[in-house]
Formats: structure tokens, sequence, C-alpha cells
């Protein structure tokens, strides 16, 4: 989600643009319809706004299936009678995924570095797991309650107290099922943000068989 608050003035239209692009448009929405004609091609059906109502001057976007190609700077700007206003800038950073490799039975940390936010949860999930929670941390405390069973009593945060930023993860005598790519998110304000992608590579044992 790219945060954009806008005074709860009468919109009539919001504008998402990305200047280094042609066409710029990200997003144009006018009198309660998305207009396509001007987006940028690798924008489509990708990015849709938090609220359509605009309920209380919120024009965030959400971009879905964010590639290392979304980074760049956006703007958000919104019509208000004949006026159109900027409001904001927002710097888009997409790190490259970090290949973490463990040997079996060992600890590892599965690194995760957020911006110094008002962090108020932090999200580890394994995509492919169903239910895919690695660990739910919320307002101080751990949350097991959609926690995948594999993982309990085997994770923990580096620092609970999330300081400068860290919410990197532990993940205690790992195996081969642990192979995986593991996503960190944080939850700052009402936004649940991006950080990282960690692909876990745990060499699997070797049995050897000797014939006389």
């Amino acid at each position: 989600i790219l945060p954009c608050q806008a005074a709860d003035y009468n919109i009539s239209a919001v504008k998402w643009t990305r200047p280094d692009l042609e066409p710029k448009y990200v997003l144009f929405y006018s009198d309660g319809h998305l207009d396509p004609t001007h987006q940028q091609p690798s924008f489509k059906d990708r990015v849709e706004l938090v609220d359509r109502d605009l309920k209380d001057g919120d024009v965030s976007l959400t971009l879905k299936n964010v590639s290392r190609h979304d980074r760049g700077t956006y703007e958000c700007r919104v019509l208000f009678d004949r006026y159109d206003i900027f409001i904001r800038i927002i710097r888009l950073q997409v790190p490259d995924l970090i290949e973490v490799t463990v040997d079996p039975g060992d600890d590892v940390i599965l690194p995760c570095q957020a911006a110094d936010y008002n962090i108020s949860a932090v999200k580890w999930t394994r995509p492919d797991l169903e239910p895919k929670y690695v660990l739910f941390y919320s307002d101080g405390h751990l949350d097991p309650t959609h926690q995948h069973p594999s993982f309990k009593d085997t994770v923990e945060l580096v620092d609970r107290d999330l300081k400068h930023g860290d919410v990197s993860l532990t993940l205690k005598n790992v195996s081969r099922y642990d192979r995986g790519t593991y996503e960190c998110r944080v939850v700052s304000d009402r936004y649940d943000i991006f950080v990282s992608t960690i692909c876990l590579q745990v060499p699997g044992l070797c049995r050897w068989t000797i014939s006389s």
C-alpha cells in the first residue's frame, strides 16, 4: 500500500503517476470510475484504490504482485473543483531476493530490516503453506492463533523491542522441510508494508550405502 491522505475535500479525481515512465499514469480515478485510457501497461490489473469511496480523504494505492521493476518515485495528486492539488511523493524500494543457506540442525537468522516506523505488528509468512503464518507478533505479544504447526516453539524475533526497525526472525533446529521462501511484513499505523523476501536453502542429508 502506498499511503496518501488528502484533506477531506469534495474530491472529483485521483491521479497516481510515475514521472519516469511514459505514459506516466499508474492510476487515474474520476467520478467513481477507473480510467485506463492513459495507464502505463505494466500496471494493468495490478493497482486499485484502498477505498473507492475516498472516505475521509484516503486516496492510498494498493499495488499487487510487486517486482523490482516497480522501484521508483510515485506521485499522488487529487482534483478538487478546478484545482489540481499535489499531495505527496513516495519512493518505493523493492529489495532483491535474499538467499540464506544453513545446515540441518543449526539455528538461522532470517534478516529483515524495516524503516524505523511506529511498528504495531510483524508478520512472517511462507506463502506455500496453509496456514501460511510462520510468526505473527502484535502489540508486544506473539499470537499463535494462525501459526503453522511446524513452527511451534521453533521461531522467535531477534529483538522483541523491534529496536531500530529490526524485525529479523530466528528459526531453530532447521530441517530440510524448512526450505522455502519467507516473506517479512510489518504493520505501521493502518498500513501493511512489505519489507523483504528470504529464500532459505537447507542442503539435504546424504545417506551412504557400502556394499561388500
